[in-house]
């Protein structure tokens, strides 16, 4: 998972590859580890994918973008500064 720019200010971009098809979430926590946003939680087919997040409505700080399929889970610290 490749999360840029880092640190952010209005947008990440999120690019990953799939090896499988399968059930995935990708979703942003903070650092508590509180969901603040689910991005995508739904089936995808394996290969690349991209999602932008917009962080224009986060505070700054420290969060943890999460990809989880059936057979991995991969978290990614992001800062975010105002």
């Amino acid at each position: 998972m490749i999360l840029k720019p880092n640190p952010a200010n209005e947008t990440i971009d999120i690019d990953f590859e799939l090896i499988e098809n399968g059930e995935t979430s990708v979703y942003l926590s903070n650092s508590n580890g509180e969901i603040v946003k689910t991005l995508i939680n739904g089936s995808l087919e394996k290969g690349k994918h991209s999602k932008v997040l917009n962080t224009k409505d986060l505070t700054s700080g420290t969060y943890f973008i999460t990809l989880q399929t059936s057979t991995i889970k991969k978290s990614e610290k992001i800062e975010i500064v105002k």
